[in-house]
C-alpha cells in the first residue's frame, strides 16, 4: 500500500513514507512541537490512523489512537491497565481532558502503526472500543 504521512493537520506531508519514519514520528511525539498525525491511504480507499499526545504522564508517554473505516465508524486503542473513571490531560493539537484508558503506552501505538502500515487494518492483537 501506499501511504501519505500527515503531521501536525498538514503542516508537514510525507508521500510514501517508510515504517522508520513513522516510527520516528511516534518517537518525536511530545504534547508540544509534534501532538499528532494521520496515516492515510495514498488513494483515499480505506481506513486512516491517527495519533495524538506524546504527553508524559506517570513517568511514561501516553497517546490516544483511533481507527477511521471508509463507513465512517471508528474505534479507539484501549489501555487495559487504566480503569473506567480516571481521566488525564493529553494534547492533540491543545491539551484536552482524555479518558485514561484511552491514554495508550508507545509500545501499543508501535504495534498499531506497524500492522496498519503493513495491512491497512486494525492489530487483532490490541484491544480496541467502537465509538
Amino acid at each position: 500500500m501506499k501511504w501519505e504521512l500527515c503531521i501536525e493537520h498538514m503542516n508537514h506531508l510525507v508521500h510514501n513514507p517508510d515504517w522508520d519514519r513513522i516510527h520516528e514520528v511516534i518517537q518525536q511525539m511530545d504534547g508540544k512541537t509534534i501532538t499528532n498525525f494521520v496515516l492515510d491511504p495514498a488513494d483515499d480507499e480505506g481506513a486512516s490512523l491517527l495519533c495524538g499526545g506524546g504527553d508524559v504522564i506517570n513517568g511514561e508517554k501516553r497517546y490516544k489512537v483511533e481507527y477511521y473505516c471508509e463507513d465512517g465508524s471508528g474505534y479507539c486503542l484501549i489501555n487495559p491497565e487504566e480503569s473506567a473513571d480516571k481521566e488525564y490531560e493529553l494534547t492533540i493539537r491543545v491539551p484536552d481532558v482524555q479518558l485514561a484508558k484511552h491514554c495508550v503506552k508507545q509500545e501499543e501505538v508501535i504495534k498499531a502503526f506497524e500492522y496498519f502500515y503493513k495491512t491497512g487494518k486494525r492489530n487483532p492483537e490490541l484491544l480496541w472500543e467502537e465509538y
